[in-house]
């Protein structure tokens, strides 16, 4: 069964005390870090694909114009070097499916369904930027494609987040690592820690039970800092020395009680004899 932690030695809160502080912190440390770093990566990955998904669209304007699927496959193919682009595709200004490139080589098929809020977004007659939105572990991201003003048609991009999942596994690792050298390093602050709280408690504590198992007050407790502990010190060997005065005034008057009970007894026999 586990002790309570009223009941735990010194040294043992302390080390609970410090470990909990410094876990405290370090978790909301990480969760910050985390969040800044999901923040910052989510960001930085749509401003790149919205930059190669504008960058496409440009370059697709003449096989939408010349109805020529192939070039638009081609250009297409260029997101072959990017690694997290798992499907791209271009459509015609009436939704009809274009050109497909998908990062496992496959030719056959529809792409897959993109998220109906960004193509809502991006076949919108005003629309002239891309859109984008982040489903199901995807970033999913369309934009226009347009010509002389003309919207000709969209290019839509779906890329996995492997890569941030990967950086929130290293900083998880990282976290637990810092949790683990932090108990090893609250164990080791505690210890010092322990000169200077524990141990006068622990010469305070002695010197009580000294006293306390042979009655005897003339002990006292070693002062070892002029802290709170120090004047703790001060006043329980005070105390002490205040008891060994009493203790003293108290042998005194019994032995003087002796001394008197026995002179009245020997008067008494005297007395009895010269009866």
């Amino acid at each position: 069964m586990m002790r309570r932690f009223d009941d735990l030695p010194v040294q043992a809160k302390l080390a609970t005390i410090v470990m909990l502080i410094c876990s405290t912190l370090v978790v909301l440390m990480a969760a910050l870090f985390v969040f800044d770093k999901v923040v910052s990566f989510r960001r930085s990955m749509v401003e790149n694909h919205t930059m190669l998904a504008e960058t496409i669209a440009k370059n697709s304007t003449a096989a939408l114009a010349f109805d020529d699927p192939a070039a638009a496959l081609a250009t297409l193919s260029a997101l072959r070097v990017v690694g997290d682009v798992v499907e791209a595709a271009i459509y015609t200004g009436i939704g009809r499916e274009f050109a497909v490139y998908r990062q496992d080589g496959q030719e056959n098929g529809t792409a897959m369904k993109i998220n109906e809020k960004i193509v809502a977004e991006v076949e919108k007659e005003t629309m002239a930027t891309a859109a984008h939105i982040f489903d199901k572990g995807y970033l999913e991201l369309a934009a226009p494609i347009v010509l002389d003003g003309k919207r000709l048609g969209y290019i839509t991009i779906r890329a996995d987040l492997k890569e941030l999942f990967n950086r929130l596994l290293e900083s998880i690792i990282l976290v637990v690592t810092l949790i683990v050298t932090l108990g090893v390093l609250a164990q080791l602050i505690s210890v010092r820690l322990h000169r200077f709280i524990a141990r006068p408690l622990m010469g305070l504590l002695e010197t009580m039970e000294r006293v306390g198992s042979e009655s005897n007050y003339s002990y006292r407790a070693k002062k070892l800092n002029n802290d709170e502990f120090g004047t703790l010190t001060e006043g329980f060997n005070s105390m002490l020395a205040e008891l060994e005065k009493r203790e003293e005034e108290l042998a005194r008057h019994r032995n003087d009680l002796e001394d008197l009970v026995n002179k009245r007894t020997m008067e008494l026999v005297m007395a009895n004899r010269q009866l």
